[in-house]
This record gives C-alpha cells, structure tokens and sequence, in this order.
C-alpha cells in the first residue's frame, strides 16, 4: 500500500502526525476488502504505537542484566519481536546483530514469548540461511520454554539479549506478524515500526536520526 510507505517515509523522518494520516488512510482505502485485513492491521498498529510511550516490558532477559523497557531510557533502543520458529526472524537476526555491534550505544532487544513449538539450528552459519538445517522441536512444556531459549541463543550466535515477555506485554505491541521491530527513542517514545526481515538499513536510518537529534538537542 502506498499509504502504508507514505507513512512509513514520514515516520522515519520524525513526522508522526502526518505518519498517522497516512496509516490511517489505509483503513479508509481497502474499505472492507478482506484481502487487506492484514495491511490494514499493520497499519492500525502503527498508527496507534507511534509517537507513543512504549508499552512497558518487564521480562526476564538472557545474555544481559534483566531491566525493564522503561529504564533503558536515555538509550536508542531497537525492539525485535520474534520466534525460534520463524525462519524469517532467525535470517533477520544476523543483520540486527551486526547493527547492535555497529551502534555500541544503541540497545537492541531480541522481545519473544512462550510458544509450545520452536526451531533450534543446527550452528549460526544456519542462521542467515533460507532453509536452514537444524531441530523442529514440538510440544515445548511452558516451564521448559526459558531452557529451549538458551539452547537457541548458544546455536545461533547472536550476542544481543533476548528477553522472554509476558503474553500481554506482547500483546501491546499488536503483533500481527513476525518478526516485527520497533524502534524506540531516549525518551521511551515508538519512532518507527516495521514488519518482516530484511530491514536493516531502514531500521540503521532511523536510528541514525535519533542519535542526531538527541545530539542536537543537549
């Protein structure tokens, strides 16, 4: 939807107001059309969550010191909702690993929650792989779900913390697909959103802007 990129454009250069006239119109466009549910979900998301307060997060994390979402202000944060069964998230973690190691000062947070299914890859050259060789694992026991997370984290590589949230603290971020990312400013305000993989450079943009203006603004 050219809506949906409009706002996009407009939320990457810090134009909130105008980012939600523009998600907004998505709705108004597809005018019921079922076969644009899930662009006018995409849409609703943004709309509501950007130039907002993040919704608080309060989880257990693993490869850092647990902290709550809101004690990261003063920090650009990138938010990355996904799962060890996505394989479009596993592919996606590779390029937001080497943004969290280019952008020490940034804190990139790998957000997902319990599921009673997942994947563990068979080492990290499977991590950027389409279909990548690894272990389907079935009928995940809730109180296992933590252990299934650490096995991932020591296959995969990836030196960013993951944090396993609450089924409602997900919930607040409307996800309707994964993986989903967000990226948070130093004053714990959403400033941009984005759906699927492949957006490093988008993502690296945003985050490049927060940083000037927090600059500017001292």
């Amino acid at each position: 939807s050219i809506e949906l990129w409009l706002g996009d454009i407009k939320a990457m250069a810090g134009d909130y107001e105008e980012a939600r006239k523009h998600y907004g119109s998505v709705e108004v466009l597809a005018d019921g059309d079922k076969s644009k549910a899930r662009l006018v979900a995409y849409a609703k998301a943004r709309g509501e969550l950007i130039g907002k307060p993040a919704p608080e997060i309060d989880a257990t994390w693993f490869g850092a010191d647990s902290k709550k979402l809101s004690e990261l202000q003063g920090r650009v944060v990138v938010l990355d909702f996904w799962a060890t069964w996505c394989a479009p998230c596993r592919y996606a973690m590779v390029g937001l690993d080497e943004l969290a190691k280019e952008n020490p000062e940034v804190t990139v947070l790998g957000v997902t929650k319990k599921f009673d299914h997942g994947f563990l890859p068979e080492d990290a050259g499977q991590m950027h792989v389409k279909f990548s060789r690894g272990e389907v694992v079935r009928d995940i026991a809730p109180d296992n779900y933590a252990d299934h997370l650490k096995t991932f984290r020591e296959r995969s590589g990836i030196g960013y913390p993951f944090a396993l949230a609450k089924d409602e603290e997900v919930a607040g971020y409307d996800i309707n697909a994964w993986p989903t990312m967000y990226v948070v400013d130093k004053q714990g305000r959403i400033a941009f959103a984005t759906v699927g993989g492949n957006k490093e450079l988008l993502l690296t943009k945003v985050v490049a802007r927060l940083q000037k203006q927090a600059e500017t603004q001292k």
